[in-house]
């Protein structure tokens, strides 16, 4: 992001050339899932990045802030904090957990005022590696655009020749 330095201002393009090189996106995804990588994360991020990233979340004076991704939640929930005993209002803070079944450690903080995920496994992944207390989670399914529920239902059967048809076509 702009706010960020160095690794993390990279993460945009580093997305696009790891989702190209699917190897070594799956050697990083297990080096970074470890507890003493995300301890140095944590450390390394809110040092070198909480201040700016806080200034621009204050710059749209929030009264709720959600993050979607794991990468986004150590840092923002400390200037989330921060901007809250300034202004002297509590501000709650999301997390939407988009992975359904095996979730990065970045995802979970005990500090969440909620966390929305998908399954019993996100449960016990954010139980065990957040310490995230049961009362801030709420399982709900994964999110998605309806329009995701449109194609799906006209996708029907994919073993069907109606199915494979229709698969054809939205493939041209």
């Amino acid at each position: 992001t702009m706010d960020g330095v160095y690794p993390y201002k990279t993460l945009v393009k580093s997305y696009k050339h790891l989702s190209a090189h699917p190897k070594q996106w799956k050697f990083l995804y297990h080096l970074s899932n470890t507890r003493p990588y995300e301890i140095v994360m944590d450390f390394h991020s809110s040092l070198m990045c909480e201040r700016k990233i806080r200034k621009r979340m204050e710059s749209y004076d929030p009264d709720v802030v959600v993050s979607v991704h794991p990468t986004m939640n150590n840092v923002p929930i400390i200037a989330t904090k921060k901007i809250s005993r300034k202004k002297g209002k509590h501000i709650p803070f999301f997390t939407v957990v988009t992975d359904l079944g095996s979730g990065h450690c970045t995802w979970f903080h005990k500090d969440v005022t909620k966390m929305y995920i998908a399954s019993d496994r996100m449960r016990s992944l954010a139980k065990r590696r957040g310490r995230t207390p049961d009362e801030s989670l709420v399982m709900s399914g994964l999110p998605i655009r309806h329009d995701f529920a449109v194609q799906a239902e006209l996708m029907g059967d994919r073993t069907t020749s109606a199915g494979k048809t229709y698969q054809k076509t939205i493939r041209t």
